[in-house]
């Protein structure tokens, strides 16, 4: 009886585990021909950091690699941001956006606030273009 639990709840935590794996592997965004559009999730009050709802594949799907320019826009604004690995790899002031240890995509200003010049907050729906 103890052997049959125990593979049940085995069982049970390998299924609930790649679930959330595929939960979180999915694109997050809604796609058109040239953008994504996506939610921010967060906003860092102390330095104005953008946490969108963007993932990994939302970006591969438009072609945004290391390296790479792509707009960000909410409603009329839009700046151009270097996708990056760190806040280090732009000079201080300069739009970068990189993702986060927990896979999402983040969009910020090096030193400086980023928010202050989007104006969006969280819940608000912000556009990527390539």
């Amino acid at each position: 009886m103890k052997r049959g639990l125990t593979l049940v709840l085995v069982v049970g935590i390998f299924l609930v585990t790649c679930t959330t794996l595929l939960a979180i592997e999915t694109d997050s965004a809604i796609h058109d021909s040239s953008s994504a559009s996506g939610m921010v999730r967060a906003i860092n009050p102390e330095w104005g950091n953008i946490d969108t709802d963007f993932m990994y594949p939302d970006l591969e799907r438009l072609g945004i690699t290391k390296g790479n320019m792509f707009t960000v826009q909410f409603e009329d604004k839009s700046f151009k941001v270097i996708m990056a690995t760190t806040y280090d790899d732009v000079q201080q002031g300069e739009w970068v956006a990189f993702i986060t240890p927990d896979g999402f995509l983040r969009i910020a200003r090096n030193v400086e606030s980023a928010v202050d010049l989007l104006g969006c907050k969280p819940g608000d729906r912000i556009v990527i273009k390539n």
